[in-house]
């Protein structure tokens, strides 16, 4: 698919028809790499960004140094990150990608690996996140992982790294002439990175109450959905109330959806919360209006454990991120899509053959964690 160029000095914009921004996807332990590199059609560089810095070696991660990556972060603002570059001695073409942060007191590693023997391809894996309190001998760490493995594209072009369209700048300065020119060029590490802050105590204490009282009143739990067209709106559950005992909540979280024929019915869960992180999904069942009026239920009536994060006051994790208000879910969607704008424009082949297939899916709603 052709695209147009981010015509920075010539003042054009790009342009697009369905461009879907690239994210890591999460594997589970032990699965394989994905081969995720997809074929991208380079964009023209930015004349102001030509100019800002010499051709980086083609051996950028081959050798010690620090690359500097666009990355947009939750706020949607995308910042300038520098990563120093730290080639294992004993392997070639793997290393780590190290950002250290709040003033050297943390930092995001992010393993690499088959760059000089695998030529183009980038393989980054296990991302880690690790704290470090004291000085000298007192010091004292602690961390966290998760896990997963992407493949990328990688490959020298003048003065930048270019992975799957995103650029990695061999100076600050080329960096920052991009986010001046609010290229999109960044790099989306949000699906593997760990994250860098931890949510305090007193809002995850407000989360949970909220939530509680949700849970017994009822009411709607919102989240994010995409067309199939990329446009993304906010979608909702009904919550129909239960009861507590034992410090566990119980509720039912239901939507409006149509079977394949076209019937109209009712998807819903059952919940059992335990006030903190462990919840309980019971379902899905679905009831069904016929075409003579009659009602038919169903479901598969299985079982599964998942847990629950408190990530702000107004917004937890659960298979997919939920929203207790639908204000909370219209600021997250007008981020996510300020994020977009950012991301490379990379087209999804795959995606678009599978159009004919899908055109008659409005939205690819969200949904609880389950079989």
């Amino acid at each position: 698919m052709a695209r147009a160029g981010p015509g920075v000095a010539a003042g054009g914009a790009w342009s697009r028809r369905r461009w879907r921004p690239l994210a890591p996807a999460a594997l589970a332990p032990g699965a394989p790499a994905t081969g995720l590199a997809l074929e991208v059609v380079p964009a023209p560089a930015p004349a102001v960004l030509v100019a800002a810095a010499p051709p980086p070696p083609v051996d950028a991660l081959a050798r010690a140094g620090t690359l500097h990556l666009l990355v947009p972060g939750a706020d949607g603002v995308a910042r300038c990150e520098a990563w120093a570059v730290e080639p294992d001695a004993a392997t070639a073409g793997a290393g780590r990608l190290v950002l250290r942060w709040q003033t050297g007191a943390a930092s995001s590693e992010l393993s690499y690996a088959n760059y000089a023997t695998a030529g183009a391809r980038l393989v980054l894996s296990s991302p880690f996140r690790k704290t470090t309190t004291g000085r000298g001998d007192d010091a004292e760490g602690d961390g966290e992982a998760s896990t997963c493995e992407v493949e990328r594209t990688v490959r020298a072009v003048g003065h930048h790294l270019e992975v799957d369209g995103a650029w990695w700048f061999d100076d600050a300065a080329g960096c920052e002439a991009a986010r001046a020119a609010h290229a999109p060029v960044a790099t989306d590490l949000s699906a593997c990175e760990v994250g860098r802050a931890a949510v305090a105590d007193a809002v995850v204490a407000r989360g949970r109450a909220r939530l509680a009282r949700l849970l017994r009143r009822g009411g709607a739990l919102w989240a994010i959905a995409e067309a199939t067209d990329g446009t993304l709106a906010c979608d909702a559950v009904t919550v129909t109330g239960g009861d507590v005992a034992g410090g566990v909540h119980r509720a039912s979280v239901s939507r409006a959806t149509r079977r394949d024929d076209g019937a109209p019915g009712t998807e819903g869960w059952d919940l059992e919360w335990d006030g903190a992180a462990r919840v309980t999904v019971l379902g899905p069942g679905w009831e069904w209006r016929e075409p003579d009026g009659s009602v038919t239920t169903g479901g598969l009536g299985c079982m599964e454990e998942a847990t629950l994060t408190i990530v702000a006051a107004d917004a937890f994790d659960l298979g997919d991120r939920w929203y207790l208000d639908r204000a909370a879910c219209r600021r997250a969607v007008a981020v996510a899509r300020t994020r977009r704008g950012w991301l490379p424009p990379v087209a999804d082949d795959a995606a678009e053959a599978d159009d004919a297939d899908d055109a008659a899916v409005a939205t690819l709603a969200p949904a609880m964690p389950g079989c």
